[in-house]
């Protein structure tokens, strides 16, 4: 039997996982399990061996999912993932690559230019890089041997 009580109280589930508050998971062995609170999903598999804790959080678009913690990827609202492509969300751009997974910390080359993309995943304009390269308001990397004085 399962308890939901979204005022933040405790969640029971077969003795599979106990949740507070966002954020707050603790963990039991049990068997395969998922269990959704607010924008937070877990899976537990296997008698509690395997985890899988994902964050979800609503964007322009679609759907942002991050995985244990880890990287983003980004779930369209038809059911279809970003791949291979550029997704404007709340004002910046994101790349997607090939394999669904967001970059971070990478620059990105597209028949357009260079492009950078921050930790966040966002991609930097109007100011340099961290590895001193300017990018334009596009976004875009200036290359100084081509720029007018």
């Amino acid at each position: 039997m399962t308890f939901v009580d979204f005022s933040g109280k405790w969640v029971y589930n077969r003795d599979i996982i106990l949740v507070r508050r966002m954020g707050e998971i603790i963990m039991k062995k049990g068997l395969i399990s998922t269990i959704a609170l607010g924008a937070v999903v877990l899976s537990i598999a296997g008698a509690g061996n395997a985890y899988a804790f994902k964050q979800q959080y609503r964007g322009d678009n679609g759907m942002w999912i991050q995985e244990n913690n880890t990287r983003w990827w980004y779930q369209y609202d038809n059911g279809s993932y970003a791949r291979n492509t550029w997704v404007k969300d709340g004002g910046n751009w994101y790349y997607f690559y090939n394999d669904g997974w967001m970059a971070a910390n990478a620059w990105i080359a597209t028949g357009n230019g260079w492009f950078y993309v921050d930790r966040s995943g966002a991609m930097l304009r109007n100011t340099t890089t961290p590895d001193g390269y300017y990018v334009n308001d596009r976004g875009a990397w200036v290359d100084p041997s081509k720029s007018r004085h």
